[in-house]
């Protein structure tokens, strides 16, 4: 299996079941948690450095407003833009035309095929990480690659990302930034019911030391 790390951007948008409230995330299709004041809705990308070309998506910092999304229409491009490969916006895709016989005359049908998508299992993901101060930076998805007479050809690997039949992108590891805080989340969380076995202090800490061990944690600080 082939696999290549992308980078993780969220970016404000107009409309998005993904939003903002008070420096906290929330997805409305995961809770119908809807809080008083301002909502900044976003949406997330999968970006790459492979090649932009004609009519690919792309995103840029443009100064002085901040990172922006635009299509590629020239070979005239900044020189910090990075392909988009996935996102949760629909609304980002391809044009095509097809050209049907239909009823004596060819008819010209105008298609649209919305880039790769980001997975509701790692928008999910995604909140917890980011409402403690640690966002996943970068993610690792699954390359396409064929097979020619039993020889794997390289030719796609680096360009094209492997989807599945609900055209959203495979997600094989995500790269989490470990905070004290957000660990002995997790640790209270998958251990509350022997929490208070664990009255003394010493014996909590061992316990912890065990759990970090076995889960493999490590504490960037």
């Amino acid at each position: 299996m082939k696999t290549k790390t992308l980078d993780v951007v969220m970016i404000a948008t107009d409309k998005s079941s993904i939003y903002l409230h008070n420096n906290k995330m929330y997805d409305n299709k995961v809770t119908m948690h809807i809080p008083d004041g301002d909502q900044l809705p976003q949406h997330l990308y999968f970006t790459s450095d492979c090649e932009i070309k004609e009519n690919d998506w792309y995103i840029h910092n443009q100064k002085p407003t901040g990172l922006r999304i635009q299509k590629c229409l020239s070979l005239m491009l900044p020189m910090d833009a990075r392909k988009i490969e996935a996102t949760t916006d629909t609304k980002l895709g391809y044009s095509d035309s097809a050209k049907l016989y239909e009823g004596g005359s060819d008819t010209v049908y105008t298609l649209f095929k919305p880039l790769s998508q980001i997975p509701q299992s790692f928008i999910e993901a995604y909140i917890k990480p980011y409402n403690f101060g640690n966002p996943i930076l970068t993610v690792d998805v699954e390359l396409m690659f064929q097979l020619h007479d039993g020889t794997e050809t390289t030719e796609l690997l680096n360009n094209r990302i492997k989807t599945n039949s609900s055209n959203e992108v495979i997600i094989v590891e995500v790269d989490v930034e470990n905070s004290p805080e957000y660990i002995m989340e997790l640790f209270y969380i998958e251990n509350d019911s022997n929490i208070q076995k664990w009255s003394d202090s010493k014996q909590l800490i061992l316990k912890y030391t065990e759990w970090l061990s076995i889960n493999n944690y490590k504490i960037i600080k």
